[in-house]
Protein backbone atom coordinates (compact mmCIF):
# COMPACT_ATOMS: atom_id res chain seq x y z
CA UNK A 1 0.00 0.00 0.00
CA UNK A 2 1.11 3.33 -1.29
CA UNK A 3 1.85 6.46 1.64
CA UNK A 4 -0.65 8.43 0.14
CA UNK A 5 -3.41 6.12 -0.37
CA UNK A 6 -3.42 5.42 3.51
CA UNK A 7 -5.69 6.91 5.97
CA UNK A 8 -4.68 6.51 9.60
CA UNK A 9 -7.43 8.40 11.50
CA UNK A 10 -10.83 8.79 10.22
CA UNK A 11 -10.04 13.49 9.96
CA UNK A 12 -8.22 12.40 7.17
CA UNK A 13 -10.50 10.28 5.42
CA UNK A 14 -12.26 13.51 3.21
CA UNK A 15 -8.58 15.26 3.27
CA UNK A 16 -7.10 15.48 -0.40
CA UNK A 17 -4.09 12.82 -1.73
CA UNK A 18 -0.52 14.65 -1.50
CA UNK A 19 0.14 15.97 -5.00
CA UNK A 20 -3.44 17.41 -5.62
CA UNK A 21 -4.06 20.77 -7.39
CA UNK A 22 -5.48 22.08 -4.50
CA UNK A 23 -2.46 21.38 -1.66
CA UNK A 24 -0.08 23.24 -4.26
CA UNK A 25 2.36 25.47 -2.14
CA UNK A 26 1.59 29.01 -4.02
CA UNK A 27 3.62 30.60 -6.00
CA UNK A 28 4.62 34.14 -4.63
CA UNK A 29 5.02 35.74 -7.71
CA UNK A 30 4.70 38.91 -5.58
CA UNK A 31 7.01 38.42 -3.11
CA UNK A 32 9.90 37.14 -5.82
CA UNK A 33 9.66 40.47 -7.82
CA UNK A 34 9.70 42.43 -4.63
CA UNK A 35 13.08 40.18 -3.52
CA UNK A 36 14.59 40.82 -7.41
CA UNK A 37 13.57 44.83 -7.42
CA UNK A 38 15.57 45.49 -4.32
CA UNK A 39 18.57 43.75 -5.52
CA UNK A 40 18.58 45.27 -8.46
CA UNK A 41 18.36 48.62 -6.29
CA UNK A 42 21.10 47.94 -4.75
CA UNK A 43 23.48 46.87 -7.20
CA UNK A 44 22.86 50.25 -8.80
CA UNK A 45 23.22 52.37 -5.52
CA UNK A 46 26.54 50.74 -5.24
CA UNK A 47 27.66 51.40 -8.72
CA UNK A 48 26.01 55.18 -8.37
CA UNK A 49 28.67 55.31 -5.06
CA UNK A 50 32.11 53.91 -7.02
CA UNK A 51 30.47 56.29 -9.97
CA UNK A 52 30.66 59.17 -7.53
CA UNK A 53 33.94 58.20 -5.84
CA UNK A 54 35.70 57.80 -8.97
CA UNK A 55 33.98 60.99 -10.24
CA UNK A 56 35.57 63.32 -7.72
CA UNK A 57 39.27 61.65 -7.76
CA UNK A 58 39.39 62.50 -11.35
CA UNK A 59 38.34 66.04 -10.26
CA UNK A 60 40.96 66.60 -7.70
CA UNK A 61 43.24 65.06 -10.33
CA UNK A 62 42.69 67.66 -13.12
CA UNK A 63 42.01 70.37 -10.48
CA UNK A 64 45.92 69.73 -9.01
CA UNK A 65 47.26 71.50 -12.33
CA UNK A 66 45.35 75.10 -11.42
CA UNK A 67 47.17 74.89 -7.79
CA UNK A 68 50.65 76.85 -7.40
CA UNK A 69 53.54 74.57 -6.11
CA UNK A 70 53.18 73.57 -2.83
CA UNK A 71 55.58 74.63 -0.28
CA UNK A 72 56.38 72.41 2.43
CA UNK A 73 57.14 73.84 5.69
CA UNK A 74 60.58 72.42 7.61
CA UNK A 75 60.02 69.46 9.42
CA UNK A 76 62.75 70.46 12.09
CA UNK A 77 63.85 73.49 13.56
CA UNK A 78 67.18 75.16 12.82
CA UNK A 79 70.48 73.62 14.91
CA UNK A 80 71.02 75.73 16.86
CA UNK A 81 75.01 77.35 17.62
CA UNK A 82 76.40 76.25 20.43
CA UNK A 83 80.17 77.33 21.39
CA UNK A 84 82.81 75.09 20.86
CA UNK A 85 83.90 72.95 23.67
CA UNK A 86 86.22 70.21 23.81
CA UNK A 87 85.88 67.20 25.99
CA UNK A 88 88.87 64.98 26.67
CA UNK A 89 89.48 61.03 26.35
CA UNK A 90 90.52 59.44 29.05
CA UNK A 91 93.67 57.98 28.49
CA UNK A 92 93.27 54.86 26.84
CA UNK A 93 89.46 54.53 26.13
CA UNK A 94 87.63 54.85 22.66
CA UNK A 95 84.19 56.69 22.37
CA UNK A 96 81.62 54.21 22.10
CA UNK A 97 78.50 56.58 21.27
CA UNK A 98 77.34 60.15 21.92
CA UNK A 99 73.72 61.26 22.36
CA UNK A 100 72.27 64.80 22.12
CA UNK A 101 69.39 65.80 24.17
CA UNK A 102 68.73 70.04 23.99
CA UNK A 103 71.46 71.35 25.25
CA UNK A 104 73.41 68.43 26.89
CA UNK A 105 75.66 65.85 24.95
CA UNK A 106 76.42 62.30 26.25
CA UNK A 107 79.80 61.06 25.56
CA UNK A 108 79.97 57.23 26.44
CA UNK A 109 83.70 56.00 26.44
CA UNK A 110 85.04 52.69 27.27
CA UNK A 111 88.76 50.82 28.92
CA UNK A 112 90.09 48.22 30.10
CA UNK A 113 89.12 49.55 33.21
CA UNK A 114 85.46 50.38 32.99
CA UNK A 115 83.27 53.13 31.32
CA UNK A 116 83.59 56.46 31.65
CA UNK A 117 80.24 58.59 31.03
CA UNK A 118 80.99 62.52 30.35
CA UNK A 119 77.91 64.90 30.20
CA UNK A 120 78.66 68.58 28.50
CA UNK A 121 76.57 71.03 28.88
CA UNK A 122 76.43 73.32 25.30
CA UNK A 123 75.07 76.36 26.79
CA UNK A 124 77.67 76.73 30.07
CA UNK A 125 80.57 74.41 28.66
CA UNK A 126 80.43 72.58 32.07
CA UNK A 127 81.43 69.27 31.86
CA UNK A 128 80.49 66.17 34.67
CA UNK A 129 82.54 63.29 34.63
CA UNK A 130 81.23 59.58 36.09
CA UNK A 131 83.42 56.85 36.21
CA UNK A 132 81.91 53.29 36.05
CA UNK A 133 84.40 50.81 36.85
CA UNK A 134 84.18 47.44 34.92
CA UNK A 135 82.95 44.26 37.42
CA UNK A 136 83.83 40.78 36.34
CA UNK A 137 82.18 37.99 37.92
CA UNK A 138 83.99 35.35 39.27
CA UNK A 139 82.78 31.72 39.25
Amino acid sequence: MMPQDEKVTPQNEGAPVSGAEEEAVPKHTGMKLLVIGLGIAILAMVGLMVYKISERAAESLMDEGDAGPVVAEPAAVPARSYGDFSVERPVGATLVSVSAEGAEMIFHFRSNEGDTIVTLNRLTGEQAKVDVPLVWQKQ
